[in-house]
């Protein structure tokens, strides 16, 4: 059944998209997270939360399609090339891609790593033809274990994946050479995590969904803050820490 479904599923068009949406959630990931508090807006941050959910969705892919043009395509290493263009070269079991394996995609991008039943299984790396590189691990066309992301222009994730999304201990690199370190969840920090900004600021708390939810905020100064985003996504600033209050 499993099999049934995966093959209804164009793997191409989902690599198109899932390269096109993954830039969209990390440029709004750098305006939520990544700007200074002043800089954060309401509207950065829905933008973000919807772009992040769809981004990271894992692309599954099992076709049956093409043509074996060289070699053994059965049960040892050979050449298939599909209508689409794309092509697949590397090892095959009982005519699936199985072990390792190459697979070129028509835009010019490409995945090489393990393969087991048609779908990218162990180590890979995939990258795309806009420069986005993933390197790491995979579990039935999942990104799943661990793995870094590396984005042109915009910074690197390095850390845990569940099922296609950042999930547990990671550290997000900003290219002007900040940095988030600690939990996410969901493909967006939750849990405790510090945001280093470039400038020697930073914040140490609690996040939701990208939103600092209540922390201190260390100034280059020695000054610091008990400081927290509201529901307008605006940061408060205390001067200590509230007695009673979710804050």
């Amino acid at each position: 059944m499993r099999r049934n479904l995966i093959n209804m599923v164009n793997w191409k068009s989902f690599f198109i998209v899932s390269a096109i949406l993954m830039l969209n959630v990390c440029i709004t990931t750098v305006n939520i997270f990544g700007a200074e508090p002043e800089e954060v807006t309401k509207e950065t941050a829905t933008e973000g939360k919807v772009a992040s959910s769809s981004t990271e969705e894992a692309v599954t892919e099992e076709r049956e399609d093409g043509e074996c043009t060289e070699g053994d395509c059965e049960n040892g290493k050979g050449t298939k090339v599909f209508p689409d263009g794309t092509k697949y070269v590397g090892e095959f079991k009982g005519g699936r891609r199985s072990g390792q394996g190459s697979y070129m995609y028509s835009d010019g991008g490409n995945y090489t790593g393990e393969w087991s039943d048609n779908l990218r299984h162990g180590k890979g790396t995939d990258t795309f033809e806009n420069g986005v590189i993933y390197e790491g691990e995979w579990a039935f066309a999942k990104r799943h274990g661990q793995g870094t992301l590396f984005m042109p222009d915009l910074g690197t994730y390095e850390g845990e994946w569940k099922e296609g999304k950042k999930n547990g201990q990671g550290t997000f690199t900003f290219e002007d050479g900040g940095k988030y370190e600690g939990e996410w969840a969901d493909g967006m920090c939750n849990g405790q995590g510090t945001r280093t900004f470039a400038n020697g600021n930073k914040y140490v708390g609690e996040w939701k969904d990208f939103a600092a939810t209540g922390g201190w905020y260390y100034w280059t100064k020695e000054d610091k803050t008990w400081s927290y985003m509201d529901e307008n996504w605006e940061w408060v600033h205390r001067d200590s820490k509230p007695r009673s209050s979710s804050h």
